[in-house]
């Protein structure tokens, strides 16, 4: 019998197990392609499934200050649901990857449980619950298949991350690091704070149509309310320690969070050395699919050992929302 996952937006619960993402030696994507300033086409994507079968529903209001609501922190001191007790050495010590079963969630019967597959699935999420409308009706979706863009001077991203204590949780649908407040990165003049850090597999956006064995996603927030996420694409090479700690330290059970002040961790470890990248304005890939958030797709990947990726891909064997329509949108690139 199959196995159901099931996530609110509360991030606790959600969707169906699938098979593992097929872990290819070679995970170089196709070359772009530099498009001329003219209209980008639309990416026609195999993978994804057609939306137009989605219920469509009456939008609900959109909150104010919606950008502040959707990049929650873990709670510095996590309550009942905290696992306290550290088990592995600090991130710089190379150790080897847990496996780790997290227990299949329990549907709250709130009737907004979302998923990656079936009648929970990314295809129906419009239509679980008002708040997530823009999930069918949003014309700005995330993630995206990058094929061609626009070649321009693009500001220098500088990235400002600093060692913090490990805070990482189990929300059930993938694993969420939290971050400590003071770290971030600069362009263009703005500043944006780094709130947190999660992760995808397969990737969630495809450059030419090829995607990824796995996605970090770094959530960050200026000081005028903007949203803007960093992209990083993973692929199979050399160990990265900053992940091995990570995953020696995920909470076993769905919910818990585990601060451990002794094992620290810098962003920019789980950063490649170049840090070009495409732009593009996007919403979040997962509900309520708020958009008006800038994506930094970096173009080169960052590195860690195919056991890595195994020991993710065995947590959180697929949780990746299958690319969405450009609808005119521009991605830029040097």
């Amino acid at each position: 019998m199959q196995k159901i996952l099931l996530y609110t937006a509360l991030p606790m619960l959600s969707g169906l197990l699938m098979p593992a993402y097929a872990l290819a030696a070679d995970s170089t994507p196709y070359s772009l392609q530099r498009a001329p300033k003219a209209p980008v086409p639309d990416a026609q994507i195999p993978q994804a499934p057609a939306q137009e079968h989605v219920p469509a529903v009456s939008p609900a209001p959109a909150p104010e200050h919606a950008p502040q609501q959707i990049l929650e922190q873990i709670p510095a001191q996590p309550a009942s649901h905290a696992d306290p007790t550290p088990v592995a050495q600090p991130a710089q010590v190379p150790v080897s990857a847990p496996e780790i079963s997290a227990p299949n969630p329990k549907a709250s019967g709130n009737g907004d449980l979302w998923g990656y597959t079936g009648a929970h699935g990314p295809a129906h999420w419009g239509s679980l619950n008002l708040a997530y409308h823009a999930c069918a009706q949003g014309l700005k979706q995330s993630p995206v298949n990058i094929a061609t863009f626009y070649q321009e001077t693009q500001p220098v991203l500088v990235p400002d991350y600093n060692p913090v204590p490990l805070m990482i949780a189990n929300i059930g649908s993938t694993l969420r690091v939290g971050y400590a407040p003071g770290s971030g990165f600069s362009v263009d003049g703005l500043r944006y704070d780094l709130n947190k850090i999660e992760f995808h597999t397969p990737s969630e956006h495809y450059m030419d149509g090829a995607s990824w064995p796995m996605e970090a996603q770094f959530f960050h927030q200026a000081a005028n309310g903007s949203v803007a996420v960093l992209a990083v694409m993973i692929k199979a090479g050399e160990k990265n320690r900053t992940v091995e700690g990570i995953l020696q330290n995920v909470p076993a059970n769905i919910g818990a969070v585990r601060r451990i002040e002794t094992v620290k961790l810098s962003a920019a470890d789980l950063l490649p050395k170049n840090l070009d990248y495409y732009d593009y304005d996007g919403s979040l890939t997962t509900p309520p699919c708020t958009e008006n958030v800038r994506w930094f797709v970096l173009r080169e990947a960052l590195e860690i050992s195919e056991d890595q990726i195994k020991g993710f891909q065995d947590m959180f064997p697929y949780n990746a929302r299958p690319v969405q329509p450009l609808n005119g949108r521009v991605v830029t690139g040097q």
